[in-house]
This record gives structure tokens, sequence and C-alpha cells, in this order.
């Protein structure tokens, strides 16, 4: 919810957070090295987001964080402050 607006878009991220997180349990369950360039790009692009976000909420927020957690919760719910 915080990487992106839309529906679709969502859907996108959660397949390509999937396929991160598949390939992430490759590595450090079985050993087996991911030689996708890709994949290693698009796993920084996303964190580099969602740090990105994370900051921002946090002056947003003041530090407080149970307001942050209230606001991920309102846009769940397409709350009034979302």
């Amino acid at each position: 919810m915080l990487l992106c607006d839309d529906f679709d878009s969502r859907i996108k991220v959660r397949d390509d957070l999937k396929k991160i997180y598949d390939d992430r349990s490759k590595v450090v369950h079985t050993g087996t090295l991911i030689d996708d360039h890709d994949i290693s790009q698009l796993a920084e692009k996303y964190a580099r987001i969602i740090l990105i976000k994370l900051i921002e909420a946090n002056e947003r927020f003041q530090g407080n964080f149970k307001k942050f957690i209230q606001h991920l919760d309102d846009m769940k719910m397409g709350g009034k402050n979302a």
C-alpha cells in the first residue's frame, strides 16, 4: 500500500515481491545462488522506495508509530485520513 495507490499496480507489486521473496528463500534455505540481475535491481528499487516512504511517514507523523499504523489501517479501509 505504501508503494502504489491503485489496485492493478498493487497486484503487480505483490507478484514482484513474491518473486523476490521466493528467490531469497532459495538462497537462504538451499544455498542456491540466483544469477538474475533484474530481480536484484527490482529488490533494490522496492527497498529504496519503502525506505523513503517510511522516512517521509516518520516526519509526517512526528515519530508517532501509533498514528502511522492508524494511517495504514485507514488506507486499507479507504478511510478519511488515508
